[in-house]
Formats: C-alpha cells, structure tokens, sequence
C-alpha cells in the first residue's frame, strides 16, 4: 500500500511531461485567465482611480473642443478644480451605488445599473457642490463628455473584465473534512462570495467510512497525495480545518505547497477573509491575542471620537426640522409618549440609556421583554415608517454626541438579551470591546436579527469589525448604510473587504 501511494507522484511528473505539448495550445486561454484574473482582483482604489481618470480625460477633451465657446483668463486652473470635484463626487457616488464591490463585476446587469446609478448621483453632487460652494455652472457639455468618456472608459473596462472572468474561479484544496470543513461548504453554497470560488475537493487521512467524510465535494485522497493534487488541478489555495493536528507530516506537506507557489492558510483566516466575519466556534482565546486589535490606540480613539462629535452634531442641526414633523406624527398615531428609552449594554458592558422615537405599542413589552421581529404585530403604523427609513434612531445622535455611542461599531444591546446570550454563544461579551454604533458592519451584510442564531451570525461580523476597525473602514460603512436608499445589500450581496490576491 505505502509503495503505491509513493508511486503516485512519479506517475504525475510523466502525465504532466506528456501533457505538456497539449498545454501549449492552451495558452491563449491561460493567457486570457491571467488577465481576467488581475483586472477581477484589482484593489477597489485602483477602479476608483480609473473612473476619476476617465471622467478628467473626458473634460479636457471637452475643454479642447469648446474652449472657444468658454473664454477664461486661467482656464487651466478652473478645469483643474473641475476635475477635482467630479472626480471625487464620482468615487463617493462608486462607493454609495456598490460600484467597487466585486460582485458587481460578476453580472452585466449590476454593471450597467450601478454605474449608471454612479454617474446621476456623482453629477447631482458635482453640479450641487460647484453651484452652492464655488458659485459656479457646470457646462453641460463638459459633463456629457465626461461621462462618455467615464461610459466607455470606466464601463467598458469592466464589461471586458465580466468577459474575460466569466468562468474564473480561485480554486481551493481543503485538508480535513471536520466540522470548519463542513463550514466552509456550507458557507460556499449560501454566500454569493462563494460564487468566486471553486473547491476541488478535500484530502484527509480520516477513515472514508467515517460520518465526519460526508462532504459535499469529492475526496481526492490523503495528505500524502497534497503536492500532485495541487498541480494536476491547479490549485491556487490550500485552507486546513481546524480539526487537522499540525504534525511535522502535515507542516511539510504545507511548506511544499508554499514552495509551488500555493497560497497556505487555516480555516478561520480563510473564512475571515472570504466572508468578512469571524466564525467563533472555530476560534480560541489565542485568535484575541494574535489578532493585532489595535483599535484602541489612542491617536485612533481620539480621531474617531472627534468625527463622531462633528458628525453628530451636524447631524442634530441639519435634522432638527424633521423632530417636530415625528414627533407630531407619533403623538397623531395613538397615544403614549413621543420618545421610548431603554437600558443598553455599551463600551466594557456600561449600561447607558438609549432613545428612539417611539415605534411600538405602549404594552408592546406587557408579557415581558421578546425579540422583535420582521412585521411585528406591535409596531404602529407610522412606526412601520420611520422603522423602514431610520428616522426613528435620530435620537440617538444625542448619545453619539456625549461619548456614549459611536457612528460605527455593533449595535448595542439590551442587557436582559446579553445575559441570554453570553452564556450560549462564545465570545459573545468581547463584542462590548469597542462603543457601540448607530450603524456597524453586521447592520449592512445581514438582516434584521430576531434570534440567537442571528445574534450569533452577527457576532461572526462585529469581531470581524472590531478586528479591521479603521477610518477606511468606517466609511466605507457610512455609505454602504446610505446606499440603501437605493439598494438592498441583503439581496445583492455584500461587500469584503479583503479577496484574493
């Protein structure tokens, strides 16, 4: 038995010999995958750097060809300051509308509709900022060239890397087949970032025979057999489960993968990195301590609790107007008091009293306090309104003002639902590391929670957040949640922050 397996990779190296003639053939297509494969994975600064590109070569040429029609002393200067504010309302309009998630570059669809959507709204800005700030008008013959040039340009670009990545797959080797295994099949099969991936299949030295081999993928052999695998499918990512016991066997396999240019990581780091969240059955106390939470600088907390000040409190004098209008709404709905405050879990498990406009019944908690769920039978009729745009967490900029609450972080919770929760879901109590926020990462990748299994799911993201926390990050955040004005992301998938490279 032990001589057949040795003999497996000598009988590889002849295959690949022979086939070698034959792969040259190949190599436009290789060629063509290689390319799809770097524009799919072209960091989002990098599209974002394209499509301001694109919009300032477009108004120079627009400039060239009417600048008779536009006589200025210093024409330089003004397209300049031009293309500064529409190239920087074009990127925050790309990030709002989901242009620079990458599952936008999976359908031709999403392309057309959210660059479409992109270039309104980023002339709506543009034109906004240059008439109420600069005192200016922009030519509306410079903005259809730039976005011609942005639409065939920018959109073009993308078109071809939809073409050219149609079928492109990072293709994964799993070692083990235990319960993270099992996860990630599991989480390929539900997550539309799974769509971005292909898993070959599995190796373990575990009896076939076993309930714990019941994958959903084909085995293709031992550990022993890890190097020719990789090479035979062209493997570009090996991931072992937790399960799997690092002896020097096993370490030498993995080192060999590295040294054919394989990327090697582990369960949680790959499932961290796909989808952007934590899986905490899958983690101990050690990934605390490996995993750099260096959130709690203080340079960063004293930036972040500046912004979070500026931000509220503009926040509280742009939205004063809307106060009266809900106010006089909720009292018209029926009858109870305008506001409805609550005791919450904050920073390091500090409880702090939180106000929303009320959106419930005033017996709405009569039998007790329950989850509340999609269509609650509870809520009022203009509760279901304000619930459904946000109004009703307007309040809570006041919290955000005195240090209570950030504009990011998890969403803070009752204290009767956490003694609930720390004691069935692991780790739950470290999400209380950072303040709590009006909007977090959990509140734009997952629905409304309504059970343990939710609370647990976004526990998954808010580590995620805690682990990543920054400025980049926070905003990101910030116009993912306005861009659901015009988008569900719970139904178009959402954005990582991290793919493969």
């Amino acid at each position: 038995m032990k001589s057949a397996v040795a003999e497996k990779p000598i009988q590889h190296d002849q295959d690949t010999s022979a086939a070698a003639p034959r792969s040259a053939h190949q190599t436009p297509r290789r060629r063509q995958e290689l390319l799809g494969r770097f524009l799919f994975y072209l960091p989002r600064s990098v599209w974002a750097v394209i499509d301001a590109a694109a919009v300032c070569w477009g108004h120079h040429l627009g400039y060239k060809i009417f600048h008779i029609q536009f006589p200025r002393s210093n024409w330089v200067a003004d397209i300049t300051l031009v293309n500064a504010v529409v190239a920087i309302s074009f990127v925050v309009a790309g990030v709002i509308c989901g242009l620079y998630e990458s599952e936008t570059l999976r359908q031709r669809t999403r392309i057309v509709l959210r660059s479409l959507l992109s270039i309104s709204l980023a002339l709506a800005l543009a034109y906004m900022v240059m008439y109420a700030l600069m005192y200016e008008v922009y030519s509306r013959r410079i903005a259809l060239m730039g976005t011609l040039s942005y639409i065939g340009v920018a959109m073009g670009l993308r078109m071809l890397t939809y073409h050219l990545s149609t079928n492109l797959r990072w293709r994964v080797l799993l070692v083990g087949c235990g319960d993270s295994i099992h996860r990630i099949c599991q989480a390929m099969r539900e997550s539309e970032a799974g769509q971005q991936y292909e898993l070959v299949g599995y190796v373990t030295n575990t009896p076939l025979d076993s309930p714990a081999a019941a994958l959903s993928i084909p085995s293709l052999g031992k550990v022993g057999d890890l190097l020719p695998l990789c090479q035979s499918y062209a493997v570009h990512e090996v991931v072992i489960g937790v399960e799997e016991k690092s002896t020097p066997d096993v370490a030498q396999r993995l080192m060999a993968c590295l040294r054919l240019g394989c990327r090697v990581t582990n369960q949680p780091t790959f499932h961290e990195r796909v989808f952007g969240e934590v899986p905490v059955d899958h983690i101990g106390t050690d990934w605390f301590m490996f995993a750099d939470l260096d959130g709690h600088r203080a340079e960063r907390t004293t930036l972040k609790r500046w912004l979070d000040f500026i931000f509220a409190l503009l926040g509280l004098i742009c939205s004063a107007p809307l106060w009266l209008l809900i106010a006089l709404a909720v009292r018209l709905d029926g009858r109870g008091p305008i506001f409805y405050s609550q005791w919450r879990v904050g920073c390091h498990g500090r409880l702090f009293r939180l106000t929303k406009f009320r959106t419930m019944r005033v017996d709405a908690e009569i039998n007790g306090h329950t989850w509340s769920t999609p269509g609650d039978p509870r809520v009022t009729r203009i509760g279901r309104l304000l619930r459904r745009t946000h109004l009703d967490e307007l309040p809570q900029l006041w919290s955000i003002l005195i240090g209570e609450m950030s504009v990011v972080g998890p969403r803070p919770e009752r204290p009767e639902f956490v003694e609930e929760l720390v004691k069935q879901i692991p780790y739950y109590d470290e999400r209380h590391l950072v303040k709590p926020g009006l909007t977090g990462w959990a509140q734009i990748n997952y629905r409304y929670g309504s059970s343990v299994k939710d609370a647990k799911k976004k526990l998954f993201l808010d580590l995620y957040y805690i682990k990543h926390m920054s400025l980049e990050l926070d905003l990101i955040i910030i116009f993912r949640t306005c861009s659901c004005l015009f988008y569900d992301p719970h139904t178009t998938g959402s954005s990582r922050l991290h793919q493969p490279t």
